[in-house]
């Protein structure tokens, strides 16, 4: 059996629409400022530059129609990094926790066999946290380690 998550297209779209906006308010902005503050302009524009490259990678999976999160009985691939991780290797799966307890987290945290770990981001897909990581957990026990 293959589970398959896709990317939302609705919080991809709500998402650029921040952006455009707050690039238009920058650019708005730094042109009342003069040119004496160039370098604030290049440095309220430096958060873009963290969020951009995830983002083009789930533009790519949305225009292309392949899953982010593809739940098969040999492996978890997360076609979001491009890499697979076989379930015999997966120790556990979780729901990281929130910093001081503020907000609700929206990222799955998978501890591998060698006790590194790896993030999956489950707020730019369609299902509901908690059936993503419903899902992962029943994966995990029925094709992980016995």
């Amino acid at each position: 059996m293959i589970k398959e998550y896709y990317v939302s297209r609705t919080s991809f779209i709500i998402l650029a629409v921040i952006i455009c906006g707050y690039i238009a308010l920058v650019l708005w902005s730094a042109g009342r400022m003069g040119s004496t503050l160039v370098w604030f302009r290049l440095l309220v524009l430096v958060p873009i530059l963290f969020v951009l490259p995830r983002r083009l990678r789930l533009l790519r999976l949305l225009r292309t129609g392949t899953p982010a999160l593809c739940l098969t009985p040999d492996a978890l691939e997360v076609n979001i990094t491009g890499k697979t991780y076989p379930w015999k290797d997966i120790k556990e799966i979780r729901q990281r926790s929130s910093v001081a307890g503020r907000g609700r987290p929206s990222d799955i945290l998978v501890t591998m066999a060698d006790d590194s770990t790896v993030s999956i981001t489950a707020g730019s897909l369609e299902a509901t946290l908690d059936d993503i990581l419903g899902e992962l957990n029943q994966y995990q026990k029925r094709y992980g380690r016995a």
